[in-house]
């Protein structure tokens, strides 16, 4: 049986770099389909500027539109509160108990899993499909992964260059057409534009 990947953020806005991690994870051989979930309250993170549920829920549909086996989950807007990756793994779980499931993680969440609420149950539901980013510590990454690994963790390394993009230079740079057309899908820089989403932020 194939898996079903999670791949949660606040995606404040989606962009080109995620449009990659989720065509790299949907190559993978054991990949069936991606869900992609954004975040009510991310748990690990302080988020600035965060656009309101529907607008991002919306961008990431107007993101995906087109990619095959890829679909939108609202479910952690819905629950509200911080999205706790166990909390969601469960749910889904407990909804369809015969899904193999994996979730995406990027390469500082690596670092920082063991201090994940619950981490030791989250390895036990859900395969772990690891973003190795730039400005990560190589060794850290490789260790947190061998250490995972030793728990008995199931993980997979998703080599190879990721677009070096992040939401806070897309949100710096609101004004700037070019800049953003270099960075997100069209259709999620016409929205912003049309919505007035980050505009004297």
């Amino acid at each position: 049986m194939k898996n079903t990947v999670i791949f949660g953020g606040t995606f404040n806005p989606i962009h080109l770099g995620h449009l990659e991690i989720i065509k790299k994870v949907l190559n993978l051989q054991n990949t069936q389909n991606v869900i992609v979930m954004p975040t009510a309250v991310p748990p690990h993170k302080v988020c600035n500027s965060l656009a309101c549920d529907a607008d991002r829920f919306e961008m990431c549909k107007l993101a995906v539109l087109g990619l095959e086996n890829v679909t939108v989950s609202d479910l952690e807007l819905i629950r509200g509160g911080k999205s706790y990756t166990y909390e969601t793994l469960k749910k889904i779980k407990s909804e369809n108990p015969n899904i193999k499931l994996a979730f995406v993680c990027g390469g500082d969440m690596i670092v920082s899993f063991k201090e994940w609420y619950r981490y030791k149950d989250i390895l036990n539901l859900a395969e772990i499909i690891a973003v190795r980013r730039a400005g990560i510590n190589k060794a850290e990454f490789d260790n947190a992964v061998k250490n995972l690994l030793n728990e008995g963790g199931i993980i997979t390394v998703l080599d190879g260059e990721i677009t070096d993009i992040s939401s806070t230079q897309i949100k710096n740079n609101i004004i700037n057409e070019e800049f953003l057309l270099n960075y997100l899908p069209e259709s999620v820089y016409n929205y912003i534009k049309e919505n007035k989403l980050y505009i004297g932020e």
